[in-house]
């Protein structure tokens, strides 16, 4: 899946309640939502609906700056030109989920992202998209190289330390794609589950679970195996 766009992102932790939480803005509300992806904020009125919901916290002060307000400073995103993904950098803010603000800067470059923790300053690694884990101890980061066909996929502890990492598209022995994947979503703590699809048009489910520092994955019957 090709994106029409890069990004440059910044994940803004706000809030948690674990173990692995981080202090918050009192005027921050949790949204309840486990999952942000910047595709869904498309248009101009779409984020002003979002920055609307965060009190305060993040704000468009103009067409080309977005300020996010920590407990003691603040961070000045300003858009570079030209102020398009052919070259400049262009920054959106894509909504919060489980205490993290998820902001896109579009560039020519890559889908990649930044997570910065709004009350520390704390930085760690993000995604043009992340799904949250049942237990909020660990984040899925999409991303994605200018050119690429598919997209890089990262496992990291909340406190952004990667636990696995791997591609969308899987190459088989024969140097040709073996398995597809889409979509992906956790379904328990520790396993991922994405749509897939294989040579001879065989679809179906394929699941990860994760098993110390590695992963395994479960492909669907008749699938070629990967390298």
């Amino acid at each position: 899946m090709k994106h029409p766009c890069g990004y440059s992102l910044f994940l803004v932790a706000i809030a948690a309640t674990s173990s692995f939480a981080h202090s918050a803005p009192s005027s921050f509300v949790p949204t309840g939502v486990s999952s942000l992806s910047c595709d869904n904020v498309d248009t101009p009125a779409k984020e002003a609906k979002l920055i609307a919901q965060m009190k305060g916290i993040v704000q468009r002060v103009s067409k080309h700056e977005l300020r996010l307000h920590m407990d003691d400073t603040s961070v000045v995103l300003k858009d570079k030109p030209p102020y398009d993904e052919a070259g400049g950098d262009v920054h959106t803010y894509c909504g919060t989920a489980v205490g993290f603000a998820l902001v896109s800067g579009a560039t020519s470059e890559s889908s990649s992202g930044t997570l910065y923790e709004l009350s520390s300053g704390k930085t760690q690694p993000g995604g043009f998209a992340v799904a949250f884990s049942p237990d909020r101890r660990l984040y899925l980061a999409r991303s994605q190289d200018d050119g690429m066909d598919g997209e890089l996929w990262d496992i990291y502890s909340i406190d952004g330390k990667q636990v696995w990492k791997g591609e969308s598209i899987l190459i088989g022995a024969d140097d040709q794609v073996a398995i597809d994947l889409d979509a992906p979503h956790w379904i328990s703590p520790t396993q991922l589950e994405a749509s897939a699809e294989c040579d001879h048009d065989i679809t179906g489910k394929a699941t990860l679970t994760l098993q110390g520092d590695h992963g395994v994955w479960q492909f669907p019957r008749g699938c070629k195996k990967p390298k």
